[in-house]
């Protein structure tokens, strides 16, 4: 007699003198109430069964369903209700594949997309210790502008209209940096603008140190469609450089431009084809420093987090080139971009403060099993992904990953009540 793997576990947990008498109700109950079919033969006919219901699903679907495929995906299990899935190695929660998984979004954009998934929804390669899991949302906007080149002994054409926006989650509130050139001479510097997360630009509500955890941004062109055009470039950067090398003249600005466009990473788009949302993720760049908390600091100048990060990255910078587009005349072609940045990090707060009490102890995993994730992301190298082929794939599978997603939120919930309520009894001693 076959049983289930609930009854093994009765079995298992009972008491000796138990054990037979238990085994012999379950024998009885596995009989089935059906005469002559036991609950092995049951479950046979059923396995037939839907064999032939995927079999002529597939006949009436031309043919597109893999049937062995689609026989040989792992089932998707919640797991135990208020219980954090473990991380440890041979574990299905990090091992299994996408398309059966609650935890990492199915086929999606994998563990390092910071739209699907929550700050408190991470994992480190090392114990890091407790930290309280934030998010720092970025709104960005790039206007494409006509070109207007003009001859530069030495240097040749000048990209006017060129216009260079970089993301970098760095530890502190700027998140990108607009450059394009300001004017005609080339030793002038270029004009820049930084863009800032409000969270983070909270004096009062800023930590003390952060860890970068993820880093995502979704561009869509805004623009009328009748007017929609022009060329669009991204690259995701794996080799460290000095920002302010690049805005110090405009000549340098050019240069650099022009070293994107003919790095073999680099992937073109047209402005058309950005009307629908497409995304792309930062990656770990460095492990050890990915694991280490850097010093917090509100600053967006030289020599701040943000130009220290983009010289010593932990993820990866994002580079998007906007070409110019259209006649100098022609203003009403300039295309505009919605870059939706969403950052995520592991921060230090000041002992005994809110969000100092809110932190929680982040797992860790083993390097092997983080390292395929990285390198799923990895391999997508500069590319943009269609929003919309994310949620048509996605579909069948939302209702498992909103009971993953409410097991994670039960699984910490005791933490942060525990943490609120020592809060409470301490105010009657600080005379509060």
């Amino acid at each position: 007699m076959v049983y289930t793997a609930k009854q093994h576990r009765a079995l298992a947990s009972a008491a000796p003198a138990l054990k037979a008498t238990l085994a012999r109700a379950f024998q009885t109950q596995n009989g089935g109430r059906v005469p002559g079919e036991s609950r092995d033969f049951k479950q046979s006919r059923a396995a037939q069964n839907h064999q032939r219901w995927l079999t002529r699903g597939a006949r009436q679907g031309g043919g597109r369903r893999n049937n062995a495929a689609f026989a040989q995906m792992l089932s998707s299990t919640s797991g135990v209700r208020g219980v954090l899935p473990s991380f440890a190695p041979g574990m299905r929660n990090w091992s299994q594949t996408p398309a059966s998984s609650n935890v990492i979004a199915p086929r999606g954009f994998g563990f390092y997309d910071a739209f699907a998934h929550g700050p408190h929804e991470t994992a480190t390669a090392l114990s890091v210790g407790p930290a309280t899991p934030i998010a720092a949302p970025t709104i960005a906007v790039a206007i494409t502008s006509s070109t207007n080149n003009v001859a530069i002994p030495g240097i040749g054409t000048y990209d006017f209209g060129v216009r260079m926006m970089i993301v970098f989650p760095g530890p502190c509130a700027c998140q990108a940096v607009s450059l394009y050139c300001s004017n005609s001479i080339p030793t002038d510097p270029t004009g820049k603008r930084y863009y800032t997360s409000p969270p983070l630009n909270n004096p009062g509500g800023a930590p003390e140190a952060a860890m970068a955890t993820r880093c995502s941004l979704r561009i869509r062109n805004i623009t009328q469609l009748i007017s929609q055009g022009g060329t669009v470039r991204t690259l995701r950067v794996t080799t460290g450089f000095a920002l302010a090398d690049i805005e110090a003249a405009n000549q340098d600005f050019v240069v650099f431009c022009d070293h994107v466009r003919n790095h073999e990473r680099t992937r073109t788009y047209s402005g058309a084809s950005l009307a629908d949302n497409c995304q792309i993720n930062c990656t770990v760049v460095d492990q050890p420093r990915a694991t280490t908390f850097l010093p917090f600091e509100n600053t967006s100048g030289a020599g701040s987090p943000f130009h220290d990060g983009l010289l010593q990255p932990t993820l990866t910078p994002i580079i998007l080139l906007f070409e110019p587009f259209g006649a100098p005349a022609a203003i009403d072609q300039d295309n505009t971009y919605e870059v939706t940045i969403r950052s995520q990090f592991l921060a230090h707060y000041v002992q005994g403060s809110m969000l100092a009490n809110l932190a929680m102890s982040i797992p860790d995993m083993p390097t092997t099993t983080l390292s395929k994730h990285r390198n799923d992301e990895e391999n997508k190298g500069s590319m943009l992904h269609k929003i919309s082929d994310f949620v048509q794939n996605v579909g069948p599978y939302v209702p498992g990953i909103a009971r993953g997603m409410r097991a994670a939120y039960q699984a910490y919930r005791p933490t942060v009540q525990a943490a609120i309520g020592n809060s409470a009894r301490m105010l009657p001693m600080l005379g509060m």
